[in-house]
C-alpha cells in the first residue's frame, strides 16, 4: 500500500505516518525499484491501535515501550489512567481558581498571582508547561525555520572568526602548556601532554550536547549554542597542532576558514530559501560544498602555503554542516523556535548529531516519564 491509500485507511495524515516512522512505532519497508515506502496490512492494523492509543493520552514514549515489548498494554493503561487521575486533580484546582474568581468579581486590574496557591503541585505543573509552549511551540514557517538556523550558524561563524583573529595568541598558548612529559605515579607511567586538551574538549562536547536535551528553556539553549560555537577554533586549533605541530600563520589561516564558511552559510541559506528541492535532499548542500570549497581551494592554493590541509578541511566543514543541517530538518511536521536553535546546535556540536540520531530530543522531554 502507498501512503496516500494508508491515510484513507487509517483517517491521519501523511505528516503523522512519517512521524511515528521516525519515532521507530512502525517501520515499513522500501521498494528496492524506487525506494517509495510500502505499507502491510500489519502496519495499517499498527497505526489503528496508535491512533487508538494516543486519542487516549499514551505517550509515544510509552507506545515504543509497548510495541517494543519492554511492556504489557495493562502495565501501559494503568500508568495513563494514573496520569489522568493527577491531571483531573490539576483541573480541579484550576476551576475552583476560575470559580473564586466569578464568584468575587475580581476584575482585571485586581488580578494577580497571589490568587493561585503556588504551593500546589499543579499550578506549578501547568505554569511551566504553559510558559515552555509558549516560548518554543510557536509554529513559524518552513522558510521563517531555515532563516533562524542560518542566521544563527552564520553569526557564530563570523563570531569565531574574530575570536581566532584576535585571541590565537592565547589559543596557541593554551595548546602549548607545558609541553614536556609529566610523572603520574609510582607505577613509572608518564603521560605526554601535548594533547592533554583533546579530552577535554571532547568532554566540553558531550557535556553540551547532553544539556540541550536535559533543558527545555529557550535561554538556555541560546547559550548552549553560544558555547558550542566557542569550541569550534579550539577544535581547528588542536587538530592542526596534531597533525603537523605547525602552528604558523594559523591566526589568519583559520580566520580564513571560518570566514568562508561563514559566507557559504549564508549563501546556501539564501539558496534554500528559493530552491525548494535543496532541503529534501542532502545531495545538493553536499554537491554545493564541494564546489564552493573548490573555489576557495584555489584561492588557498596561490597564497597559503600548507593549502591541501586547508581546502580539505574546509570541505569536510562545509559538507558536514549542510549535510547535518537538512538531515535535521528535512523529517520535521513542524517548524518552531525550539526545534531550530537544537538544529543549529546539533549542527556546530557533532556529539549532539550522534545523540540527536537516537531520537528527537523534545519528544524526550515531552514523554520523559519512562517505567523505571
Amino acid at each position: 500500500m502507498k501512503i496516500k491509500d494508508v491515510e484513507r485507511a487509517v483517517g491521519i495524515t501523511s505528516a503523522n505516518i512519517r512521524f511515528y516512522e521516525k519515532e521507530g512505532l512502525i517501520a515499513p519497508r522500501r521498494n528496492n525499484d524506487n525506494n517509495y515506502r510500502e505499507y502491510t496490512k500489519e502496519d495499517v492494523e499498527r497505526l489503528q491501535q496508535i491512533k487508538f492509543l494516543r486519542v487516549l493520552g499514551v505517550s509515544v514514549q510509552d507506545l515504543r515501550l509497548l510495541f517494543q515489548g519492554e511492556y504489557e498494554l495493562d502495565e501501559i493503561i494503568q500508568k495513563r489512567q494514573e496520569e489522568m487521575e493527577k491531571e483531573a486533580e490539576h483541573l480541579h484546582e484550576l476551576q475552583e481558581v476560575c470559580n473564586t474568581i466569578l464568584r468575587t468579581g475580581v476584575d482585571l486590574d485586581h488580578l494577580n498571582f497571589s490568587i493561585l496557591d503556588e504551593k500546589s503541585a499543579g499550578i506549578r505543573d501547568r505554569l511551566e508547561q504553559v510558559l515552555y509552549e509558549d516560548a518554543a511551540e510557536v509554529e513559524i514557517t518552513k522558510e521563517e525555520y531555515y532563516r533562524y538556523i542560518w542566521k544563527w550558524l552564520a553569526a557564530a561563524l563570523l563570531l569565531d572568526t574574530v575570536l581566532c583573529y584576535l585571541f590565537s595568541g592565547v589559543m596557541e598558548k593554551i595548546l602549548l602548556m607545558g609541553s614536556a612529559e609529566v610523572h603520574l605515579g609510582p607505577s613509572m607511567i608518564y603521560l605526554a601532554r601535548d594533547f592533554w586538551i583533546v579530552p577535554v574538549l571532547l568532554l566540553l562536547a558531550v557535556f553540551t550536547a547532553l544539556s540541550t536535551i536535559w533543558t527545555a528553556k529557550m535561554w538556555a539553549l541560546y547559550m548552549n549554542f553560544i558555547l558550542a560555537a566557542l569550541e569550534l577554533p579550539l577544535f581547528v586549533f588542536t587538530l592542526k597542532w596534531i597533525v603537523d605541530k605547525d602552528l604558523s600563520g594559523i591566526r589568519f589561516k583559520s580566520a580564513g576558514l571560518f570566514a568562508a564558511a561563514a559566507l557559504f552559510v549564508v549563501i546556501f541559506g539564501l539558496c534554500l530559501d528559493r530552491f525548494e528541492k535543496m532541503d529534501r535532499n542532502c545531495g545538493y548542500g553536499a554537491l554545493g560544498a564541494l564546489v564552493y570549497s573548490g573555489g576557495i581551494g584555489l584561492l588557498y592554493y596561490f597564497n597559503v602555503k600548507d593549502w591541501v590541509y586547508w581546502s580539505v578541511l574546509l570541505l569536510a566543514f562545509l559538507m558536514y554542516i549542510s549535510v547535518t543541517t537538512v538531515m535535521g530538518s528535512r523529517d520535521r511536521i513542524s517548524y518552531t523556535k525550539f526545534a531550530g536553535i537544537v538544529t543549529a546546535i546539533n549542527t556546530v556540536n557533532f556529539v549532539a548529531v550522534m545523540i540527536a540520531a537516537y531520537g528527537n530530543t523534545k519528544s524526550w522531554r515531552r514523554d520523559g516519564k519512562v517505567f523505571r
